[in-house]
């Protein structure tokens, strides 16, 4: 439920931009992806390790102890938001000077009381999964995500521009800290409160190598984008956004199957069964890549008319921007940090990902006076790979298996060669005398068919993968003489 609430969340958010880009200047774009920039690297590293440390330390406390957890909790959140929103609030010019852009600051500052509300809250999320409501975080998530749409709806509507945005998301953001504090303080007594030092130093030692962690990983991901940002206009970073937009499909997998995979493998290491890790690790691989490749092969080569439907033909310089970047789409089958975690050696993951800051942080330095919008995109591509390739050799180490047999490589590279046929049998559909959305969505439905026929002919699917295909098709109550086709293609021939 958790999986199906988070991929509702992520589609809920993704159609912003998408509105934004027709209400909005690209500059104004460009400011308002300029200040979020700073929320995504904030928020990670000051609430990933106090996140997980609640996780922790409400299943290793006897439950007397609990309700001090909860109130030292609500205080390290209140106490975090308040740091991250006093440092941007306090930054907010010399980073709209970085930014060249000292129209930015005003933004910068109303987007930091948004920053405190939203960290402050973040505290509710743990509790009521680790108190059994998830039917609860599920909606709170999802509603949270619609909520949104009216509030920048109604602050552009009334003219009140993009400082307005962010006062408005902040105070559905307080009306969300207010039902927080109003769920847990339900929870602690009075003699709760009480500080408890051996506790609140046991949660920080716990918590701060994990936010250091994170704040690496975090940087390196985000390095590009803050080069970008501070080494282009404010309307060229909003070409470079759109550019940058990263498809929901993989993500909701991603969020689906990790937890899976980290139990799965962290009890099959605790047992010595490496052999029985890889084997899980490739046929994730081969599944993964069944739904990603083919998303890449039709992204890739339908990228122009992609961005013209999505965010209308005024960001079409965002394509070379889009089309490379979508390299790493095909890297998201893989999470090569998750087999050296399941082991016990986090040090490796702390290590690839100070790689991948260096690299992409010095790459984009390098490459965006020469290449302009494509400098920090090929800087984090290459940053990404080589974080990958290092993994990769710490897997093979740790695994005792060869390069040649850690990936299923040649079910890989038939995927992808079929999905980049079907892609290339698709693309006539452009040429019909239609408006570009019918033709772009008759071209996605005539991929769709071409990949799905390829695919069972050619034998990509397993049994397995086509008895639950079946069973999909069924649910959503597919005429039965397309269910007839599909066990036809699917006979030996």
């Amino acid at each position: 439920m958790l999986a199906g609430g988070n991929a509702l969340n992520i589609l809920a958010l993704f159609f912003m931009p998408l509105i934004l880009t027709r209400i909005l200047s690209k500059e104004l774009f460009g400011i308002y992806n300029q200040a979020t920039l700073m929320g995504n690297i904030l928020y990670p590293i000051f609430t990933a390790g106090i996140a997980a440390s609640i996780y922790y330390f409400h299943a290793s406390l006897e439950p007397a102890r609990r309700p001090t957890l909860i109130a030292q909790s609500i205080a390290g959140f209140f106490c975090l938001g308040l740091v991250a929103a006093a440092l941007l609030y306090s930054g907010s010019g010399p980073i709209a000077g970085l930014f060249h852009n000292p129209g930015a600051s005003p933004v910068l500052r109303a987007y930091s009381l948004y920053l405190f509300f939203f960290i402050a809250g973040d505290v509710l999320f743990p509790y009521l999964v680790l108190f059994d409501h998830i039917r609860w975080a599920v909606l709170a998530g999802l509603l949270e995500a619609l909520l949104r749409y009216p509030a920048v709806l109604l602050a552009v509507h009334f003219g009140f521009g993009l400082p307005g945005i962010f006062i408005g998301l902040a105070a559905l953001m307080a009306l969300k800290y207010a039902l927080t504090l109003g769920f847990l303080t339900r929870k602690v007594r009075w003699q709760d409160l009480r500080p408890r030092p051996g506790l609140i130093s046991a949660q920080v030692r716990y918590a701060a190598p994990l936010g250091v962690s994170n704040a690496i990983g975090t940087l390196g991901q985000y390095a590009n984008r803050a080069v970008a940002a501070g080494g282009l206009t404010a309307t060229q970073y909003a070409v470079y956004t759109v550019g940058s937009i990263q498809f929901p499909v993989s993500s909701i997998f991603n969020k689906a199957i990790r937890p899976i995979l980290r139990e799965e493998f962290s009890r099959a290491g605790s047992e010595g069964r490496h052999a029985d890790i890889v084997a899980v690790w490739r046929e994730s691989v081969r599944k993964q890549s069944l739904i990603v490749n083919p998303l890449f092969a039709f992204l890739m080569l339908f990228a122009g008319p992609v961005i013209e439907v999505l965010y209308t033909s005024a960001y079409l310089e965002s394509v070379p921007v889009f089309r490379v970047l979508l390299v790493l789409l095909l890297q998201t089958v893989v999470s090569f940090s998750i087999i050296p975690e399941s082991l016990g050696r986090t040090d490796i993951t702390l290590r690839a990902s100070a790689i991948s800051l260096i690299v992409s942080l010095g790459l984009s330095l390098v490459l965006i006076r020469p290449l302009g919008l494509l400098g920090p995109a090929i800087a984090i591509v290459a940053a990404t790979y080589l974080n990958g390739w290092y993994s990769m050799g710490w897997v093979r180490r740790l695994t005792g298996v060869s390069y040649r047999h850690l990936f299923p490589w040649q079910e890989m590279g038939r995927i992808l060669g079929v999905s980049m046929a079907s892609a290339a049998a698709a693309y006539p559909a452009l040429w019909a005398p239609l408006p570009l959305m019918a033709r772009l969505g008759g071209a996605g439905v005539l991929f769709s068919a071409v990949y799905l026929f390829a695919a069972l002919r050619l034998k990509l699917l397993t049994h397995e993968d086509r008895a639950f295909l079946r069973q999909v098709f069924e649910r959503l109550r597919v005429p039965r003489p397309l269910l007839r086709i599909l066990d036809h293609a699917t006979q030996e021939r």
